[in-house]
């Protein structure tokens, strides 16, 4: 009996295997749908595992993808390079990061809605304990993509000149 509950713990994390490596080395435009592909196995597993339909183990799962999301989201956003590109493809950059990170977070309410409104056993836990850490890292780069948008503005200003001489001529 016990070698059978190990094998199926095994199994429910290895099926969890292939969408966490397509984080990791994916493309990261295709990171809302492995997420949802995620969220549907997890949801699956919360359904009919015995070991890990506990809050729990559910949140160690959870925080674990979040963590290699925000892993990969870093590798994506290359802090020692975003400050080189120029303030459009910063803002670009960023802005995609942020859309992806909006997407995430829909999804993972949306299925959080579902797993409760199943009439099985609901998520009883705290949101923040699942995206604390993921929504400070979305903040930061809310600052960040601030940050870009005020460069991207001021580029665009020119160079005015204001001078009596052209001050007059124009009156």
């Amino acid at each position: 009996l016990g070698a059978n509950r190990e094998g199926q713990q095994r199994l429910a994390l290895e099926t969890l295997r292939k969408y966490l490596e397509d984080i990791e080395e994916g493309d990261f435009a295709n990171f809302p749908i492995v997420f949802l592909q995620l969220m549907k196995i997890l949801s699956l597993i919360w359904k009919h595992s015995e070991f890990y339909n506990t809050p729990r183990h559910i949140v160690v799962i959870l925080r674990e993808i979040f963590n290699q999301l925000i892993g990969a989201i870093h590798r994506f956003i290359e802090p020692a390079g975003v400050f080189k590109l120029e303030a459009r493809e910063g803002f670009e950059k960023v802005r995609q990061a942020l859309l992806v990170c909006e997407k995430v977070r829909t999804i993972f309410q949306r299925f959080r809605d579902l797993v409760n409104a199943d009439g099985g056993k609901p998520w009883e836990f705290e949101t923040d304990l699942v995206l604390g850490r993921f929504s400070q890292y979305e903040a930061r780069l809310g600052q960040l993509n601030d940050i870009f948008r005020t460069a991207e503005d001021f580029s665009k200003l020119e160079k005015v000149e204001l001078s009596a001489e052209k001050l007059s001529a124009q009156v």
